[in-house]
């Protein structure tokens, strides 16, 4: 008797194990300390743009709004998104 195995059963014996693998990888990541790695002075230099700011046309209509907050738990700066 003669085995073949089907192709689309192998590869998705191959995801679940890939995975299997990374979720058992991410248990073995260091934990983070509660206090944010980036609490030092340094890492609060770009603090200043954080915020709500409404935009005016010269004629006092509001033209827009722009809100600009912290991300990764307080430790970056959205980029773009205009």
């Amino acid at each position: 008797m003669t085995f073949t195995a089907d192709p689309l059963l192998c590869r998705l014996a191959w995801l679940a194990f890939v995975g299997l693998a990374l979720t058992i990888g991410a248990g073995n990541a260091p934990a983070q300390s509660d206090a944010a790695s980036c609490a030092a002075v340094d890492h609060r230099q770009f603090d200043l743009w954080v915020g709500t700011r409404n935009a005016f046309a010269p004629s006092g209509k509001k033209i827009g709004e722009n809100r600009i907050e912290l991300i990764v738990d307080g430790c970056a700066l959205p980029s773009g998104g205009w």
